[in-house]
C-alpha cells in the first residue's frame, strides 16, 4: 500500500519519490485538454512514464484529445488510484505541455512505452508496428506537479520538478 501520511515536511526528494510511487502503481491517467474555444475535454488514457517527467500514451489523431493538441497544447491530467475509500487517495496532479513525440525522439520514447504496455499484458511497441497504423504517440511534459497525499482534505503539496 502506498504511504499516504502527510508530506508537508517532505524533502523535495522524498515528495518526488511519493508523486513517482503513485504514478508508476497505476495504468491510466485522466487527460483533460480544451479545444481551440476553450470547450473542456476530459479522457482517461493508458500511460508509460519517464520518471516524471514525461508521460506517453497512444492515440489516434482524430480524437478529440488529440485534435484539442492541435491548437492548445497545455493540458493538465491526474493519475490516482480510483478503488480507495473517499478521502484517502492519493493523487498526482499536473499541467503539462503535450504533443506528438516527433520523429528523432520516436525510438528512445517507444523504448519507455513498449517496455510498460508489455508487463501490463500487451505487446511491445516499435517504430515498424507504430507507423503504418492510424495512431500517433504523445507526450505531455509537466510544467507544474503536486501530490494529493489522501490525508482527507483537498489540500495539494508541490512536488519540485527536478
Amino acid at each position: 500500500m502506498l504511504d499516504s501520511s502527510a508530506p508537508q515536511n517532505d524533502s523535495p526528494d522524498e515528495l518526488r519519490a511519493r508523486a513517482l510511487a503513485v504514478v508508476s502503481a497505476e495504468r491510466y491517467l485522466v487527460l483533460a485538454t480544451s479545444s481551440s474555444d476553450g470547450v473542456p475535454w476530459s479522457s482517461p488514457v493508458w500511460f508509460a512514464h519517464e520518471g516524471l517527467t514525461a508521460f506517453y500514451w497512444l492515440s489516434r489523431p482524430y480524437r478529440t484529445h488529440s485534435v484539442n493538441l492541435e491548437s492548445r497544447s497545455r493540458v493538465a491530467f491526474v493519475v490516482f488510484d480510483s478503488r480507495q475509500p473517499a478521502g484517502t487517495g492519493l493523487g498526482v496532479y499536473a499541467a503539462a505541455d503535450a504533443g506528438v513525440v516527433p520523429d528523432d525522439e520516436l525510438d528512445a520514447a517507444l523504448a519507455v512505452l513498449s517496455p510498460r504496455s508489455v508487463a501490463h499484458g500487451g505487446s511491445a511497441w516499435t517504430r515498424e508496428r507504430l507507423e503504418p497504423l492510424p495512431t500517433r504517440l504523445y507526450v505531455a511534459r509537466p510544467v507544474e506537479l503536486s501530490l494529493l497525499p489522501g490525508v482527507g482534505t483537498d489540500e495539494r503539496v508541490p512536488v519540485p520538478l527536478g
